[in-house]
Parts: C-alpha cells; sequence; structure tokens
C-alpha cells in the first residue's frame, strides 16, 4: 500500500522511501490530482486503481533495477548505467507488471466494468 503525499508543489509522480520501504504517490502532481481529487476522493474508482497500480509498480520495478545494477559488480561505463537500469525496469514490468495491478486493482470492480463495457460495444454492434 502506497503513502499519499500533499505537498503542495511536487516535482515527480512518485518517490521511494528507503526508510519504510514505501512508494511515496505526491497527490498534487497535475496528472495524479487529475484522478485522486485533492484529498484522494477518488482513490478507489477504477481509473484511479489502475493508475495507483501503474505508480506502484514503476517506482517499485525502477529500484529494484537500480538495485539490482549497483550490486551486480559488472562495471558499466557511466553512460551504460541508465540504459541497463531502464532494460531491467522494463523486464520487470513485463514479468510482474499484471501482478501488482491484480493485488492493487479490485477484480470485481474490474470484471465489474468489463462486463458493463461488453454489453455496450455488442450494443453498439447491434447484436
Amino acid at each position: 500500500e502506497p503513502e499519499f503525499n500533499y505537498d503542495s508543489e511536487p516535482l515527480q509522480r512518485t518517490s521511494y522511501s528507503a526508510e519504510t520501504g514505501k512508494v511515496i504517490i505526491y497527490v498534487n502532481f497535475p496528472s495524479t490530482k487529475h484522478y485522486l481529487g485533492d484529498i484522494c476522493q477518488f482513490r478507489k474508482a477504477l481509473p484511479t486503481q489502475v493508475l495507483i497500480a501503474d505508480l506502484v509498480a514503476e517506482r517499485c520495478f525502477l529500484e529494484i533495477a537500480k538495485k539490482k545494477v549497483e550490486s551486480s559488480g559488472v562495471t558499466l561505463r557511466p553512460e551504460a548505467v541508465h540504459d541497463r537500469i531502464q532494460r531491467d525496469t522494463f523486464e520487470l514490468s513485463r514479468k510482474y507488471g499484471k501482478k501488482v495491478h491484480e493485488a492493487l486493482v479490485d477484480q470485481n470492480l474490474l470484471i465489474e466494468f468489463k462486463s458493463f463495457e461488453g454489453k455496450v460495444v455488442s450494443n453498439a454492434k447491434g447484436e
């Protein structure tokens, strides 16, 4: 479960606290505030749950990739370090991203949404 921070003008959407081991989501960052609302009042809405899952996954995978590269003992050219971290982040996302979403997004709400959307699409096609 992430922590929510209400700094008035954050520079980024998320950060990681090594002390608590938690991802911090900055509520007042414009793109997060758009979905979360001023006081996280839309936190349980499906689009917001998906955003939170993406933000948590993105930050977690980045931090894991950084640690992996730092502790690997492999000597990389300084300009190659960023590319290696990014590649490892993408690999983690591809491998574990769905699991993060399954854990953080209400699956019953997702099933309900898909069922409703399927009916809307069928009606639009005249089925």
